[in-house]
């Protein structure tokens, strides 16, 4: 066999190496990177990591548009930068960006604004859907950027640049590994956290097996607190719109018992409640809220239902039984919490008044406009328990 033509003036095996070399390491960090995502994201549980592989499905289709983008870029920028025009380099950039950034936009918006639809597009798991919403809604943005500076990198490594893409992915991957474990795993006051956005609400049709999930999680995890924050409607007549109660304790209104049925390994079959809500923790939040001029109330919880807002009879009914305030969510939570042996601290926000002379009607709209109003003040006093407990 002939091998002359593997002979080449002396330097040039060097330039390949020092040319594909870095592109061979961008490569293996592209791919380090989704694994990392996958790994972390796989930490958490099974249904969370299929919520992110059926929202990855557009994201992904949104990355195949881009790649063929850059491969077709990179094509003429080659053929440009050996000719030296770099009028012609410019003019392929400029088109490569206003395409991508026009389809990652319009696609950005459409999984920001229509999230759930867009996932109805692939699933038609409910869960799946619920889990994915957030997620699609926050990475969708991210690709406008990402499509741009792809085509930026592309065009580096044409013009015989491939160490700009391997450093700017180096960088990328420690951000990206650092945000995952925020995002995921979560930190608040220098604490490791899981940070929970919504719940599993029964009047939505969750059975109390699935309402109770998370906390199932929870315990897995290792978790040994919780906080749970809920809106509701106020009852005591000392309560004003905006107030923060503290949970002492609560009174169990739901037609269902999240323990009913086979026992839980992670604790007895009949759990004692005589402290659901640690008084420990209630007494340090009020310590700091002394601390910080925050007014907080102090009650008990009356856990329904819904989805309908109370009566004005059903509010003088469970006020007369002792309870402050009235929510459809929390009980539940909190009970398989303390089966699990897991602390609670509850606090709610006022958002509504019922049961007194006159009748206020009450709107979605403005209970959650109240809770918004009242949630700096709440966060406040979480973070600094985090930081001291």
């Amino acid at each position: 066999m002939n091998f002359e033509y593997l002979r080449r003036e002396p330097g040039f095996y060097r330039r390949v190496f020092a040319l594909s070399l870095p592109v061979i390491l961008q490569n293996l960090i592209t791919t380090s990177l989704g694994l990392m995502d996958t790994f972390m994201v796989g930490l958490v549980g099974q249904e969370e990591m299929s919520a992110v592989t059926v929202a990855n499905v557009p994201i992904f289709i949104i990355q195949l548009i881009v790649f063929g983008l850059q491969s077709g870029s990179r094509v003429l920028i080659s053929q440009y930068w050996g000719h030296g025009d770099h009028e012609s380099i410019n003019r392929v950039m400029g088109i490569g960006f206003f395409v991508a950034g026009g389809i990652s936009t319009i696609c950005a918006l459409s999984m920001g604004l229509f999230p759930r639809q867009v996932l109805m597009l692939i699933t038609d798991n409910l869960r799946l859907i619920e889990l994915g919403t957030p997620y699609i809604r926050i990475v969708g943005f991210s690709y406008m950027l990402n499509s741009l500076s792809s085509i930026y990198i592309g065009m580096q490594q044409s013009i015989e640049n491939p160490r700009f893409g391997m450093t700017v992915l180096i960088i990328s991957t420690i951000f990206n590994t650092l945000g995952n474990y925020i995002l995921i795993f979560g930190k608040l006051g220098g604490k490791g956290i899981m940070a929970m956005e919504g719940r599993f609400h029964f009047y939505e049709g969750y059975n109390m097996k699935e309402v109770t999930f998370p906390e199932r999680v929870m315990y897995e995890l290792g978790i040994e607190t919780l906080f749970v924050s809920n809106a509701s409607g106020g009852m005591n007549e000392t309560f004003q719109i905006g107030d923060l109660m503290v949970i002492d304790d609560h009174i169990n209104f739901f037609p269902e018992h999240p323990l009913r049925g086979k026992n839980f390994p992670t604790g007895p079959r009949f759990p004692d409640m005589h402290e659901a809500y640690d008084k420990s923790l209630r007494d340090l939040a009020d310590s700091i809220a002394q601390e910080k001029g925050i007014n907080l109330k102090h009650g008990v919880y009356v856990g329904v239902q819904g989805p309908t807002f109370e009566t004005p009879a059903e509010y003088r009914m469970y006020r007369l039984l002792g309870g402050d305030a009235v929510g459809m969510s929390t009980v539940p939570e909190v009970i398989v919490a303390r089966h699990s042996g897991i602390k609670v601290f509850g606090i709610s926000i006022i958002t509504d008044l019922g049961g007194f002379d006159v009748p206020v009607e009450v709107s979605h709209e403005e209970v959650q406009k109240a809770a918004n109003a009242a949630q700096p003040k709440m966060t406040e006093i979480m973070r600094e328990m985090i930081r001291r407990s």
